[in-house]
C-alpha cells in the first residue's frame, strides 16, 4: 500500500510538472504572439500615415500645378482624357 502512494504521489509529481510546462509554453507563446499583434498594428499605422502624407502631397502637388493652367486648356485636357481614357461601354 505504501508502494502504491508513493507511485501515485510519482505520477501526481510529473503531471504537475508537464502542466507548468504548458503554461509556461502558452504563456511565452501568447507573450510573442501579442508583440506580433503590437508590431503588425504599429507597422500598418505608419503605412497607413505615409500612405496618407503621399496623397495628400500629391494632390497639393496636382492642384497647385493644375492652378497655373488657364480653365480653357486645363477643360480642354480633361475632355481629352476623359475621350482617351475614359469608361466606355461594351457593345
Amino acid at each position: 500500500m505504501n508502494f502504491f502512494s508513493l507511485e501515485k504521489n510519482r505520477f501526481h509529481q510529473k503531471a504537475c510538472e508537464n502542466k507548468k510546462k504548458r503554461q509556461s509554453v502558452n504563456s511565452s507563446s501568447q507573450i510573442k504572439n501579442q508583440q506580433i499583434d503590437n508590431f503588425i498594428e504599429q507597422k500598418s499605422q505608419s503605412l497607413q500615415m505615409d500612405l496618407d502624407l503621399s496623397y495628400t502631397k500629391a494632390s497639393d502637388q496636382d492642384s497647385f500645378q493644375l492652378n497655373h493652367i488657364p480653365k480653357s486648356v486645363r477643360a480642354n485636357l480633361i475632355g481629352q482624357l476623359n475621350n482617351k481614357y475614359g469608361r466606355r461601354s461594351l457593345q
